[in-house]
């Protein structure tokens, strides 16, 4: 957000603290952070190899192409019933006012699926064989697209997402055993899967104890539970619903430390800290049972120390937590640089499971990770090593790889600084809009019911919405050249004016005084499309008073009138252009339209009558590549607009 200069937004500020009034920020985030997704294979799952067999000879000498449908289901790979992860890789800002959208890039990170059936192979017609298909993702080509997000509402949304899918088969056949491996990012003999699908729901919180997914983000899902997706190709489709672990489970929270383990570190354990969100009794745990059971969807058999083991409140939420150990070393034989998914489970004393995960960013020994500070902060510790080898051996060569991987340090450091700042800016700016917001509903009402005080109230709600244009920063108004803002009663049904009235009666229009009157009132969103319409006024008006360069500037009336119809479109092309923006209705949005129509009609040419037979300007009815102004009934006067007045830079000048 751009910072805000006029001393109009602190004084609103000042006035709501002074006002004594506080809002609570409604709940769930706005941003939903990168994280994992996990899923589950139902029907309808299935390949066709109709459009790109597999080619002769593949099986063996004189086997024929294989061209059927395969049916596929999942095979579990943990956590839970998860047979496919997609990780999404950063995260998505989805500030108000929604609908909000961003699209960020996703990876199929793991796929774990089986025939249901043997396909049958024949060579040359004869001798068929049955062969079992294992699918996995592409091990020499990563499976990529994108996923926007959009937020509807403070509960969550509905996404739309592309994946290129780069299979990896294993064909087993079933009479010997035989394997014959396909991976098609590494042997291109069959093309991607480009996967797409949209409209798929997603919401904030989990509707199930046991379903598996990222913390602020749970894609398949309404509030109701989970929503079958099918992501469709020409010639595939894959049916998923989310993962979970076994009903009947406990669904436990799980928190590592180290949140970021170093392979370089020596230490002698990994922390981890279990909670029941249900009312089950911490103390019931069976410590012997707790284990490292999933790493990244691949089997890890880590059990936990014996030895030490406490229960306390260790995040200060109100509810015990057990601590756990485990070996350090054999985590770090089970991991590689990057981010890892942890799953941990354990039992009751009484047979009990539960089941959690958590993430962990493991560090390697120099710097790879650009957007990681903590990895950065591995490489310096990497480069004081080096530097300390450098004094003892003099070599100069070592000084200056120090030197470099420092700066690389640095310039990361002030990147990640520049991150931070940008997202406590949009954090307050969410939360100062979301106030704005809330104190209009009650103000709103009680302009209604408090005919007496309409004028006062009036005036703080157009404050209000003032600050919320501040925020949403709209690039043709420079709040600068606003003068006053006031509500006024005895304006007409436009319900705007700025800045043609003489008010103080001194001989000349009133620059940048803004008013709004009672027709403006008649929903929020009007009220916000009017106060920008006026205030792109001021601003027309205050550039060509400064002499600045704006596009469009105030354009003095012509015998015609069409500087000020020039004005009032510019105006309303804004409000049109950012309808969405700003919640117009469609019936709002199409009265602006007649509104713009109208002033367009009303152009006309200097030496004649209106445009009554709404003949506009932006015609060629002759054919000649001329724009025709014909409203004087001369069908030879070809002249565009800006040379019938040259003076006139706005507008019509820059959009011909």
């Amino acid at each position: 957000m751009r910072k805000i200069r006029k001393i109009s937004v602190l004084a609103v500020v000042v006035m709501l603290v002074t006002m004594g009034l506080s809002m609570v920020i409604p709940a769930g985030a706005q941003n939903v952070p990168a994280g994992f997704d996990y899923f589950t294979t139902v029907t309808p799952t299935y390949q066709d190899f109709g459009g790109t067999p597999i080619p002769a000879d593949f099986f063996g000498p004189g086997s024929d192409p294989f061209d059927g449908i395969v049916y596929y289901q999942g095979v579990s790979i943990g956590p839970g019933d998860t047979d496919t992860i997609v990780e999404r890789k950063s995260d998505a800002d989805l500030p108000p006012p929604f609908p909000s959208s961003e699209t960020v890039p996703i990876e199929l990170v793991a796929l774990s699926l089986k025939s249901e059936a043997p396909i049958t192979i024949t060579y040359n017609g004869l001798n068929p064989e049955l062969w079992d298909i294992d699918v996995a993702v592409s091990a020499a080509t990563p499976s990529e697209g994108t996923m926007t997000i959009t937020r509807t509402d403070t509960n969550g949304g509905t996404l739309d997402s592309t994946l290129n899918v780069y299979p990896a088969f294993t064909f087993t056949r079933i009479s010997d055993g035989a394997v014959l491996y396909l991976d098609t990012g590494e042997i291109p003999i069959l093309p991607p899967i480009p996967f797409t699908a949209s409209g798929v729901p997603w919401v904030d919180t989990s509707p199930d104890p046991y379903i598996i997914g990222s913390p602020g983000f749970y894609p398949s899902c309404d509030e109701n539970g989970k929503v079958l997706t099918i992501a469709q190709s020409d010639y595939a489709a894959h049916g998923i619903l989310p993962a979970q672990y076994e009903e009947g489970g406990i669904k436990a929270t799980i928190d590592i430390n180290p949140d970021t383990l170093s392979l370089k570190s020596r230490g002698k354990f990994i922390t981890v800290y279990v909670e029941f969100e249900d009312s089950y009794d911490i103390s019931d745990v069976d410590v012997s049972t707790v284990a490292i059971f999933d790493i990244n969807g691949h089997p890890a058999d880590i059990s936990a120390e014996s030895q030490p083991t406490e229960i306390d409140d260790y995040d200060s939420d109100g509810i015990s937590d057990l601590m756990v150990k485990f070996d350090r070393s054999d985590v770090q034989d089970s991991v590689d640089p990057g981010y890892a998914i942890i799953t941990v489970s354990g039992e009751l004393v009484d047979g009990t499971p539960f089941y959690g995960l958590d993430y962990i960013l493991v560090a390697p020994d120099v710097i790879r990770n650009k957007d990681a500070i903590v990895t950065s902060l591995q490489g310096v510790e990497y480069a004081i090593d080096l530097l300390e080898r450098a004094l003892l051996m003099g070599l100069s060569d070592l000084v200056d790889k120090v030197l470099d991987l420092i700066h690389h340090f640095i310039e990361m450091a002030l990147d990640a600084l520049e991150r931070l700042i940008k997202h406590i800016t949009q954090y307050i700016k969410d939360a100062l809009y979301n106030i704005a917001e809330n104190l209009i509903i009650p103000l709103w009402a009680l302009a209604d019911s408090s005919p007496g005080y309409q004028n006062i109230i009036y005036n703080m709600i157009l404050f209000l919405k003032l600050f919320l244009l501040m925020l949403l920063d709209p690039p043709e108004i420079d709040f600068g050249c606003m003068n006053s803002l006031g509500y006024d009663p005895g304006l007409g049904p436009h319900g705007g004016e700025t800045p043609g009235a003489d008010r103080n009666g001194d001989g000349t229009p009133d620059s940048g005084d803004v008013r709004i009157g009672p027709s403006a009132f008649y929903s929020e969103a009007w009220l916000l499309s009017m106060l920008k319409h006026e205030l792109i006024h001021a601003t027309q008006w205050g550039h060509e008073r400064m002499g600045g360069s704006y596009l469009g500037p105030w354009n003095p009336g012509h015998p015609d009138t069409n500087g000020d119809e020039i004005n009032e479109l510019e105006a309303t092309d804004a409000v049109i252009r950012e309808a969405a923006e700003l919640g117009l209705s469609a019936a709002e949005l199409q009265a602006w339209r007649d509104y713009r129509n109208q002033h367009f009609n009303g152009m006309t040419d200097e030496s004649g009558p209106e445009n009554t037979a709404d003949q506009d300007r932006m015609t060629d009815a002759d054919g000649n590549g001329v724009l025709d102004v014909n409203e004087d009934g001369d069908p030879n006067n070809d002249t565009d607009y800006t040379s019938d007045h040259p003076a006139d830079t706005g507008y019509w000048a820059t959009h011909p």
